[in-house]
């Protein structure tokens, strides 16, 4: 019975195993005693944590499955809340007081389209003129940055409250993860698209016997992964207030990490929404477990846990196929 379990069904009984273990050490094996970990506050936080992350990270894991990978998450997130930032400067707006609606419709509207933008352009150099994902990826990782300081300051900063709000208040994030979980699901399960995607990224030379529009399919998991790119960085905007070029510096490997602990084949052809989400969960709660196990120096472990993670899930999943 075990070994039928999904993947998911797993990630689902390690959440829960692990949160209960590190609740126990906080009490002192008192599992019945309030601690700090199981606070509310502390639970707030790996929520909206989680949701950070998991916003771009559905992009990036649609990506996987398709056979792909995307390099440049980080720089997205980085430029897009770059160019919302910085919107009401170009177009010459200086009014005292909050923003009306439609400039903050137009910084948002700016963002997401510069995402698809991206993602297109990741699509041409990719299926048109044949560069390997790694190296077209990388380009725009290391040139999108170096683009956010030659067409602007060195940072910018939004001070408006409303959309402040949109990454201050804890549960605005989570519940745009959410629904983009249930968009995004309905279109990889119950769209032709998505199943078509997961077909190429299973085998991309008899997709293309089949008939499938290989192109097509490609533009639309890049533009997927830059447009989730993107509203993360408007997220991420609104919660630091502000950005400079070197925001969100290796965020693509929590990404693209978060996606393999959550099932994604780096093969490409595997995965699923739904382990996407709880690969998040995961990822975030064992970086969270550190200031209630170790204490002292806790940050320090982080990269060290999230390496081994992600090692031992690819085990897993290779001792799990034999």
């Amino acid at each position: 019975m075990l070994s039928k379990l999904p993947r998911e069904a797993w990630l689902v009984i390690t959440i829960v195993a692990l949160a209960l273990g590190v609740h126990a050490v906080a009490t002192r094996g008192n599992i019945l005693a309030p601690s700090d970990f199981m606070s509310a506050r502390n639970m707030q936080g790996i929520a909206k944590d989680t949701a950070m992350l998991g916003i771009f990270a559905l992009g990036a894991g649609i990506i996987i499955i398709a056979g792909g990978i995307d390099l440049s998450a980080g720089s997205v997130i980085c430029f897009a809340g770059f160019v919302a930032a910085s919107l009401p400067e170009w177009i010459g707006y200086d009014q005292p007081g909050p923003y009306p609606i439609w400039l903050i419709g137009l910084m948002i509207g700016g963002a997401l389209a510069l995402g698809l933008s991206i993602g297109i352009f990741h699509g041409v150099l990719i299926h048109y003129l044949g560069l390997p994902p790694f190296v077209a990826t990388l380009g725009t990782m290391a040139g999108l940055r170096s683009l956010a300081s030659i067409v602007g300051s060195a940072t910018v900063s939004v001070s408006d409250a409303g959309f402040r709000a949109i990454g201050k208040t804890w549960y605005v994030p989570v519940i745009i993860f959410l629904i983009e979980c249930v968009v995004l699901f309905m279109v990889m399960r119950w769209m032709r698209v998505g199943r078509h995607i997961e077909a190429m990224g299973g085998n991309e030379e008899a997709a293309r016997l089949s008939g499938l529009p290989i192109s097509r399919l490609k533009l639309i998991a890049y533009s997927i992964g830059a447009v989730t790119g993107s509203l993360a960085g408007l997220v991420y905007l609104a919660h630091s207030g502000g950005v400079s070029s070197n925001t969100a510096t290796g965020y693509e490997l929590s990404a693209i990490a978060a996606s393999v602990v959550g099932g994604c084949n780096l093969k490409g052809g595997a995965g699923s929404i739904l382990g996407i989400l709880l690969g998040c969960i995961l990822l975030k709660l064992v970086t969270n477990v550190p200031l209630y196990v170790i204490e002292t120096g806790a940050t320090d472990w982080e990269g060290l846990i999230v390496g081994g993670v992600v090692i031992l899930a690819v085990m897993l999943g290779r001792l799990g196929k034999k």
